[in-house]
C-alpha cells in the first residue's frame, strides 16, 4: 500500500467518532515518516488486560532506521501505564520481514489466526508479557 493510499485510510478512519485507539504520527524533521496506533485488545478471547499494537506503518523510505523500534517501545510503556499484562497485534502471514522485527521485540506466536477476507490473507497472533 502507497503512502498516499495509507494517509486516505487514516484520514478516513479518524474522522469516526467513538474510537478506543489513539494513532500516533512518527515525524521527524517535518517529514512523516510513519503512524501507529494502539489500544485495548479488540479479540474476544481477551481481557481488559490485555493492549493492543493495532498497526504500525513506516514509509518505506524511512524503513530500517529504527523507526518501527521506537513505536514498539512506546506501546509497551503505554501498555505498562495503564497497567496491562500482555500486548497482543497480527502479522499477515506472508510478511517475514515484519515477522521477524515482532520476534525480535518480543513478541511470539499465541497460536491464534485469522483471515482477513478484504485482502484474502491469513493473519498470526503474535503476543508479549509484560
Amino acid at each position: 500500500m502507497t503512502v498516499k493510499k495509507r494517509e486516505e485510510k487514516f484520514i478516513e478512519y479518524l474522522s469516526v467518532d467513538e474510537k478506543t485507539d489513539e494513532t500516533y504520527v512518527y515525524e521527524e524533521d517535518n517529514i512523516i515518516k510513519g503512524f501507529m496506533t494502539i489500544g485495548d485488545c479488540r479479540d474476544e478471547d481477551k481481557d481488559h488486560n490485555t493492549f493492543e499494537l493495532w498497526g504500525i506503518y513506516i514509509d518505506p523510505l524511512f524503513q530500517r532506521q529504527h523507526m518501527g523500534a521506537k513505536c514498539v517501545d512506546y506501546c509497551v510503556s503505554e501498555a505498562i501505564k495503564r497497567d496491562k499484562k500482555e500486548i497482543v497485534l497480527w502479522v499477515f502471514e506472508k510478511n517475514k520481514d515484519s515477522i521477524e522485527f515482532y520476534k525480535k521485540m518480543g513478541f511470539s506466536p499465541d497460536g491464534k489466526n485469522k483471515i482477513y477476507e478484504s485482502v484474502n490473507e491469513k493473519g498470526i497472533r503474535f503476543s508479549r508479557k509484560l
